[in-house]
């Protein structure tokens, strides 16, 4: 099963790997880390304080070299295996907290259900900033639990200070960490519902010191939000006026990211059908395989509740910004960040009622077999349905990625300080530069870049 989602994963990720530079952010971060040390010092001081974000004095320089290295492939194919390396860790740590074992097969569908597009998703965006943090957090987590288990002080020493700090980068970063806390312990306490275990959690030192490791990060949010109150409208909860509004956007961020490849899917399977075949048996066959694996689970029911409480925790407060229900409403654009941190847990409450479904129709052979077939089929369209709609979305981002390699072709001749650059080697605006920064002069920043190319030949 889990070479399935290595095989799904390498297909999809190949996809993935044809693209970059695709937002303004990139591109900002882009410009800082062709302006070298002190641009990358400032924009740490400004978004530091501007957002009243402490993180930014880490993720702020991790995006910039993010941003640099994304022009080289073999960094590109690091990052996709990074984000697939940070979904199967949250499988892994989610199945030992529930008792699931579903992991290989929850990975497969998430290798075969990421969706490419131009929203503000890793690992075509920010390849760093939500992945290393998650690997860390579940890492951190996993060492905490062995040195519990096996009395080893030393390892507690390094883990649950790394697990604390790592909080501290960003609001992803300390709801996914929480998030994680809060399954762990309502786990325990569906697993024993009544009130001597919840007796000895009130007595376990444990509880008390997991609450003083996140209490470590809160006071510096906090603190350091208290010194540099945020201008940024992204990480203020401000969005409260439009309850109904608000609800969507929350839902579209913990779930919109399946629907995404639906439309554009269906018409693009006829002609980018090879990619989609290969994953779409692949997923068939694994899945009708697996299936009956999930009559063993107990209580899916209850940790697919877990799951979904994960993935609406870590899409609230970011939901709950007017600037990202004004995306929405505006500009369709429903999905964030956030979207890639619930998406493994979206899919966890997938196979885990699909798991159901199927356990509860086995006893009459003719039903479970149609179920089981009906099940594999479903998820073995959508994958083709995804890999269809992320082929044509890469030859759509190649509009983008041709304004790349014309600049590349242009710094070898165009005249530097020529008056408005961007109309020479963007005249139809393709690139997305956030209003703030001077198009033209990213764009003698980078064509000097580029044309230390050509001289060296």
């Amino acid at each position: 099963m889990l070479l399935a989602g290595i095989l799904v994963a390498t297909i999809n990720g190949a996809l993935f790997a044809n693209v970059y530079w695709l937002n303004a952010d990139d591109v900002m971060f882009l410009q800082f880390s062709l302006e070298g040390w002190r641009a990358v010092f400032e924009a740490v001081k400004l978004y530091s304080t501007a957002q009243g974000r402490f993180g930014q004095t880490v993720l702020m320089p991790m995006n910039i070299l993010a941003a640099y290295l994304s022009q080289f492939a073999l960094f590109r194919i690091f990052a996709i295996g990074l984000f697939f390396a940070s979904i199967w860790a949250f499988l892994y740590w989610f199945d030992r907290v529930v008792h699931t074992n579903i992991r290989a097969l929850a990975f497969l569908l998430c290798a075969g259900l990421s969706v490419l597009h131009f929203y503000h998703l890793p690992p075509t965006s920010f390849p760093l900033q939500n992945t290393v943090p998650y690997l860390v957090l579940v890492l951190a987590r996993l060492a905490i639990w062995r040195g519990r288990s096996s009395g080893t002080s030393f390892t507690m020493l390094w883990a649950l200070p790394l697990f604390s700090l790592t909080m501290s980068l960003s609001e992803y970063a300390l709801l996914f960490a929480t998030g994680m806390l809060a399954v762990e312990y309502l786990a325990l306490l569906c697993r024993q519902p009544n009130w001597s275990t919840v007796r000895s959690l009130v007595r376990s030192s444990y509880l008390y010191v997991d609450f003083a490791a996140c209490l470590l990060p809160l006071m510096i949010y906090i603190g350091w939000r208290m010194l540099f109150p945020s201008a940024y409208d992204g990480n203020n909860l401000d969005g409260f006026s439009d309850p109904a509004l608000a609800a969507q956007v929350w839902w579209l961020h913990a779930f919109g990211l399946h629907g995404l490849a639906l439309p554009q899917g269906w018409v693009a399977l006829s002609t980018r059908w090879w990619p989609s075949l290969v994953a779409g048996c692949t997923v068939f066959g694994a899945i009708f395989v697996a299936l009956p694996r999930m009559e063993t689970i107990k209580r899916p029911f209850v940790a697919a509740a877990l799951a979904l409480f994960f993935a609406l925790y870590v899409t609230f407060p970011p939901a709950m910004t007017a600037k990202q229900q004004q995306w929405c409403a505006e500009q369709g654009a429903c999905v964030f960040l956030d979207s890639r941190t619930a998406y493994p847990a979206t899919m966890v409450v997938f196979v885990l009622i699909g798991g159901a479904v199927w356990a509860a129709s086995r006893n009459t052979p003719i039903l479970g077999g149609l179920v089981r077939s009906v099940l594999a089929l479903f998820a073995a369209a959508a994958t083709a349905l995804t890999l269809a709609h992320n082929a044509w979305m890469v030859e759509h981002m190649d509009n983008r990625m041709a304004v790349w390699r014309g600049a590349e072709k242009l710094s070898c001749t165009v005249l530097l300080q020529q008056a408005g650059l961007r109309n020479v080697v963007d005249p139809q605006g393709t690139i997305d530069i956030h209003p703030h920064l001077d198009a033209d002069n990213f764009w003698r920043i980078y064509l000097t870049h580029a044309r230390e190319d050509c001289l060296a030949v």
